[in-house]
């Protein structure tokens, strides 16, 4: 029994394998199994990488393109926007370098019309659908050297693939715009369709959106709550209530009012500011507020009245005088002037062109000047 012990025991010794491997290895590296499995862990690495970075740029670029779009600057396909694509996809790119090879859309004349997608898994998703305004933004492989083939680090040294020269990676991206279907509401103060519609012309003429390196004080208007001083053509009721024309008060937390588009929202009765806000219209001033526009009123005798929300607009805030606030009054910080005086009440500032920070999705309807934009494939 001791001998029998003694010769598992010593079969069971690891140097006894140390040929068996040796073997193994010899095998693996003649047959090309290791450079198939370095080919397969590092090149096609690279080719993931190289999708994720083109993708990122895609979605970059058709983000900012659409943005453009959605302010009304510059928006065409064959330059600006091309160029703008180029920006974006370029810096998500690990050298810096990548090719936008088609920017189309819909929503704006500029841009070109999309072709639809093939059936392949790599191509842009289906379109969206009409009358949905987008952009689309294709990249594709560009190196450093000019190449649009991204070269294979061990793949060439597989038997009878000396010759591959690369791959070009593609990717894709669709970004929408439109009117928002709720927004978060800074300055909770609704402003009638017709006051919004008599200062921009119903939606043609905006003023530029910030930054300025000079302000466009042309479009700057006072907004008179209740049109106390009779400076509106709008309809307007009796002092103290919230009838069109001007501004009224929207009830409030915290000074901030979450309003949804196509809904009836209840009015803060009274002409003073909304108690909550006393101290931070200031701070607001210089700055793009988003507001509701209303198209209709219910009930509105001094209590329990409400407003029928169509949109929201995109307006610059440049001072204000309203009694009650702390301070009670700014001058325009574009002009100086001051509008109002006194007991009245009123908004300075103008209408502009702006993409809401609250990501509620896009809604429907006409947009008044505030956008959502978002991407959608």
């Amino acid at each position: 029994m001791p001998r029998l012990t003694k010769h598992l025991s010593a079969a069971l010794r690891p140097h006894n394998d140390e040929g068996a491997i040796a073997t193994i290895v010899a095998i693996v590296l003649a047959g090309g199994v290791l450079m198939g499995i370095l080919a397969l862990s590092v090149d096609v690495g690279q080719l993931y990488a190289e999708r994720r970075q083109l993708q990122n740029g895609a979605d970059a670029a058709s983000l900012a393109v659409a943005q453009d779009c959605a302010a009304g600057k510059p928006c065409d396909a064959g330059t600006s926007a091309s160029s703008v694509a180029g920006q974006y996809a370029n810096s998500n790119s690990n050298d810096n370098v990548s090719q936008v090879t088609n920017v189309c859309g819909r929503g704006r004349s500029t841009l070109a019309a999309c072709a639809p997608p093939s059936a392949s898994i790599y191509d842009c998703p289906a379109l969206p659908a009409s009358p949905t305004s987008f952009v689309q933004v294709r990249t594709a492989t560009l190196t450093s050297g000019g190449s649009t083939l991204l070269p294979p680090t061990f793949a060439r040294l597989l038997l009878g693939n000396s010759a591959y020269p690369g791959k070009t990676v593609t990717a894709c991206a669709q970004a929408a715009w439109g009117p928002p279907k709720s927004v978060r509401s800074t300055l909770p103060v609704t402003i009638s369709l017709c006051e919004w519609q008599r200062y921009t012309t119903s939606g043609t003429n905006y003023a530029p959106p910030p930054p300025y390196s000079s302000y466009p004080s042309s479009y700057e208007r006072a907004l008179y709550l209740h049109n106390t001083t009779g400076a509106t053509s709008c309809p307007a009721g009796p002092s103290g209530f919230d009838l069109p024309g001007g501004f009224g008060w929207l009830n409030s937390s915290n000074c901030i009012a979450n309003v949804d588009a196509n809904s009836w929202v209840n009015d803060n009765t009274g002409v003073s500011i909304n108690t909550d806000c006393k101290g931070v219209i200031a701070g607001l001033v210089g700055t793009v507020i988003y507001i509701p526009i209303y198209d209709d009123t219910n009930n509105l005798n001094g209590a329990n009245g409400s407003y029928h929300i169509q949109q929201f607009a995109a307006f610059y805030l440049t001072g204000y005088n309203l009694p009650a606030a702390q301070p009670n009054s700014v001058r325009s910080i574009a002009s100086g002037t001051a509008y109002c005086k006194g007991s009245d009440k009123c908004l300075y500032g103008w209408f502009t062109t702006g993409t809401v920070p609250d990501d509620g999705g896009i809604g429907t309807g006409p947009s008044l000047g505030a956008n959502i934009v978002q991407l959608v494939g």
